[in-house]
């Protein structure tokens, strides 16, 4: 659903990056920082080969993105807009958006996420990637429910939810920062194969560092805690790459 209209699984027969998130401008600093990363990351679209990407997560880790604690600076509106998500999935509202699930109930389910995606991205400098994460993580948690209801959102797909949601967010700031390298891959599938594994590189690791955070009643203040904390685990583990 929403941009893509698909999770990375393993059906997808076309690139699912948004042209405009691909595209996105570059970011202010040396724009040397960024040749490593490009050139490993260049190296696996164009040869599929996972040591090319671990090494190209190496490099953005430690150098392009600028290490885990500006990682989390940049990524404070998607973080912002995480929070928010977890609020109104958790109580069914959120003051901030003026979105209440209740609202939602008997509308078709493709649209009750169009419209929380469209809410909670609102005024963010980063919409546009908010609004794709917002709108698979909620496609992917709530996969075969036609008719949206607010008792379907369980413990369980909640922190679905929020795992697949904080994933994409960083798969679509990786892919932004690759600029021209996200190209080099010789055939749509092969852009595919490579999206999925980068995705699932990506998730694994958010999936290890959720896995005992995410409880019934967590506050709003922990969870924002929780998602940045889990960025700076990303991103450690990424500096152990060789």
């Amino acid at each position: 659903m929403g941009t893509s209209q698909s999770s990375r699984g393993p059906k997808g027969t076309s690139p699912i990056v948004p042209e405009s998130i691909a595209r996105g401008p570059l970011k202010p600093g040396d724009p040397k920082r960024f040749t490593q990363f490009r050139t490993a990351f260049g190296n696996f679209l164009g040869s599929g080969n996972e040591g090319d990407l671990r090494k190209a997560l190496s490099h953005y880790a430690s150098t392009a993105s600028g290490g885990a604690a500006q990682a989390v600076n940049r990524l404070t509106p998607a973080i912002g807009a995480g929070t928010a998500l977890y609020s109104l999935l958790s109580t069914g509202s959120t003051s901030g958006a003026g979105i209440n699930l209740t609202d939602l109930n008997g509308r078709p389910c493709e649209e009750a996420i169009q419209t929380i995606a469209e809410a909670l991205c609102q005024g963010s400098k980063d919409a546009d990637k908010i609004r794709v994460a917002l709108n698979d993580a909620l496609a992917v948690a709530l996969e075969g429910i036609e008719e949206f209801s607010d008792n379907a959102i369980t413990q369980e797909v909640l922190n679905a939810t929020m795992e697949y949601y904080l994933s994409e967010i960083i798969f679509l700031q990786i892919v932004n920062d690759s600029g021209e390298a996200w190209y080099r891959a010789t055939s749509n599938q092969k852009t595919v194969d490579a999206e999925i594994e980068l995705f699932e590189l990506i998730k694994v690791v958010v999936e290890q560092s959720f896995e005992t955070a995410l409880t019934d009643g967590i506050s709003t203040e922990s969870i924002e805690k929780i998602q940045k904390q889990t960025v700076r685990d990303v991103w450690a583990a990424w500096r152990q790459y060789s």
